[in-house]
């Protein structure tokens, strides 16, 4: 499919009206950002912008904004994508979604963030934008598979220079 430009189509799905295009962009794009090879080409790319717009909007079908939070969460690895990541704003929709109603896009918006925290050069990015109310927000769910994942985030963030100041 990256062989041929099919990321492209894909990424122009996201960008859509029609519900099902949105649907299948959002889906294959997230099925690539689940394999290392292509991360780096999705963000470069421009995927990153398109699927915050989708997993954000409360208009959009949550099936959608899964697959679309889904990719985000896999998009800060490689440590390349981490600059990327947080120049575009992302930790914005990580705020925005760990207040959702839904657990699954809370869940991915934490993979997000531990993804983030391991690479101390975010750390102090991460604060400074805020995202430790959102980080705290999901620690203290009442959700195992949340409190697991945003636990290591938690960690890594204390060791901020923000964070001590």
């Amino acid at each position: 499919i990256v062989k041929e430009g099919g990321h492209q189509l894909l990424i122009s799905f996201l960008l859509s009206h029609d519900h099902v295009c949105q649907k299948m962009g959002a889906f294959g794009t997230g099925n690539l950002c689940a394999q290392q090879p292509y991360r780096a080409l999705l963000a470069r790319c421009g995927a990153t912008e398109p699927l915050c717009s989708l997993a954000r909007s409360e208009n959009i079908d949550i099936e959608i904004r899964r697959f679309a939070m889904l990719a985000i969460a896999n998009l800060p690895y490689p440590e390349e994508n981490h600059a990327l990541f947080l120049e575009q704003q992302v930790p914005t929709i990580l705020d925005s979604m760990c207040s959702v109603s839904d657990s699954n896009l809370r869940q991915y918006a934490a993979y997000a963030v531990a993804n983030l925290a391991k690479n101390a050069d975010n750390r102090d990015d991460i604060l400074k934008e805020g995202a430790i109310e959102s980080v705290l927000i999901l620690a203290k769910t009442l959700e195992p598979e949340i409190q697991h994942i945003i636990v290591a985030a938690v960690a890594n963030l204390s060791f901020s220079e923000e964070h001590k100041k």
